[in-house]
């Protein structure tokens, strides 16, 4: 399994990212007009349900394979762009307004509070640039900042965790990242805490559940939520009627 993301992206890592691009959409473009289906994505779009299926099944250092070797593979099938935007950026690129740089994993972005723009330092050089978008997103929160001061309390949420696979008595518990979750995503807290939390926060649930993102995904959480959730007002409802 190590080798399978290095034999997925060689051959558009030792293309020019413009070039790639320029070909894929014009690629991407004739199958839409014929309507054509690409079997090879297909199939990998299809196979995270049979893969979803084996996650909770792994043990720590399979799951960190998969997390390392595996996963990528996925998000790439996963990650489409419209092709205006690639449009757009092909066109800046031409007109010389555009470049790419690989930083990889060393390097550092300085900034002067005083003045706009940023200094990235990558492989022993300094690269200027009069301005600076920082388009990472908003950082994910950690269950230390939920507003509730007893969900704060060390312990009170459970790190989650996967088991080895079999039922028996010597199976292994493994923590594996994120948040301890029931099957209605409320965390699974502490005795005397109030359960009626929900988290549907994909930063707190990819660790475990690499595939619960998309739109269908987001309609299946939500679906189980608002039915626990409605479930238990009826409960309520029911039983301030009866006293």
């Amino acid at each position: 399994m190590e080798d399978i993301a290095d034999r997925y992206f060689r051959p558009r890592q030792a293309a020019d990212p413009f070039v790639w691009a320029a070909q894929n959409l014009s690629e991407a473009k004739k199958n839409k007009e014929e309507r054509k289906t690409v079997q090879w994505r297909y199939a990998i779009l299809n196979m995270h349900e049979v893969i979803a299926l084996a996650i909770p099944r792994l043990n720590d250092r399979d799951l960190k394979r998969f997390h390392k070797h595996f996963k990528t593979v996925f998000v790439d099938d996963y990650a489409t762009v419209p092709h205006e935007s690639v449009e757009r950026l092909l066109a800046l690129h031409q007109a010389g307004k555009l470049s790419v740089k690989a930083l990889g994993d060393d390097y550092d972005i300085r900034q002067d509070r005083e003045k706009p723009g940023a200094v990235v330092v990558v492989d022993g050089n300094d690269i200027s640039y009069d301005a600076f978008i920082d388009a990472t997103g908003q950082h994910a929160l950690s269950a230390s900042d939920l507003p509730f001061p007893s969900l704060r309390q060390p312990g009170a949420i459970k790190k989650a965790e996967t088991h080895t696979a079999g039922a028996s008595a010597n199976d292994e518990t493994r923590r594996t990242g994120g948040i301890e979750i029931d099957d209605s995503f409320r965390p699974r807290l502490e005795a005397g805490l109030s359960n009626n939390l929900y988290c549907v926060s994909v930063p707190f649930l990819l660790h475990k559940m690499p595939f619960i993102q998309g739109i269908t995904s987001a309609h299946e959480m939500g679906s189980k939520v608002s039915a626990t959730i409605i479930d238990a007002v009826a409960n309520s409802e029911l039983l301030v009627h009866s006293a």
